[in-house]
């Protein structure tokens, strides 16, 4: 099997990761702690609830190292691409991606497009609440408005809720980076790539 599959990896600053994980599970009904508490509660709710996705390791998911490692050592053709480069020179990466399926590509593909923007919060727990859980009032409305209508009301509400999420913590950055530092260095040797921008503050 491992002839004959091609794995694309995309890694992103793990710190920014960590935290673009929170901001995202924030959005929802799973995670409503700051994110210094989620990520000294993170495993213990994670191991106690089964209703909880992966994705509130938010610090554990970011120690890349032995998961990359496990796939080029499990698999013969492995591409990676940083986050920073995608980011930076988009058509660049999805040429490149191209090439590595070796898929002759006649299609205009627009990189412009931003879909499921993140970096929101919420103003409000109430109005989180009330739109993300399920309940008599949704039921309700699913029954009087066509779906089209829910979609564009509840999408409008969430705007006017929402706003733009706050920037990391410094110290928590720094704390993040200790414990990243290590699984940094040994990545950047394996996958023969800088990370150095990773390592700042």
């Amino acid at each position: 099997l491992g002839e004959d599959v091609k794995i694309i990896i995309m890694l992103r600053n793990p710190i920014d990761r960590a935290y673009s994980a929170y901001s995202f599970a924030s959005r929802t009904p799973q995670e409503n702690q700051t994110f210094k508490e989620a990520l000294i509660n993170a495993r213990e709710r994670f191991d106690k609830d089964e209703t909880l996705s992966p994705m509130i390791l938010y610090k554990e998911l970011g120690l890349y190292y032995k998961m990359v490692k496990d796939y080029m050592e499990s698999f013969k053709d492995v591409h990676v691409i940083l986050y920073d480069d995608f980011i930076l020179q988009t058509n660049l990466e999805v040429t490149r991606v191209f090439d590595f399926l070796k898929i002759i590509n006649t299609n205009d593909i627009n990189t412009n497009k931003i879909i499921n923007s993140g970096g929101k919060q919420w103003n409000s727990k109430f109005m989180k609440k009330l739109l993300m859980r399920e309940g008599v009032l949704k039921k309700i409305l699913k029954m009087l408005l066509p779906k089209k209508s829910r979609v564009s009301i509840k999408n409008g509400l969430i705007s006017s809720f929402t706003s733009k999420a706050d920037s990391i913590d410094k110290s928590i950055k720094k704390e993040l980076l200790d414990y990243y530092k290590k699984d940094i260095h040994l990545l950047e040797k394996l996958i023969n790539k800088d990370l150095s921008k990773w390592m700042k503050i």
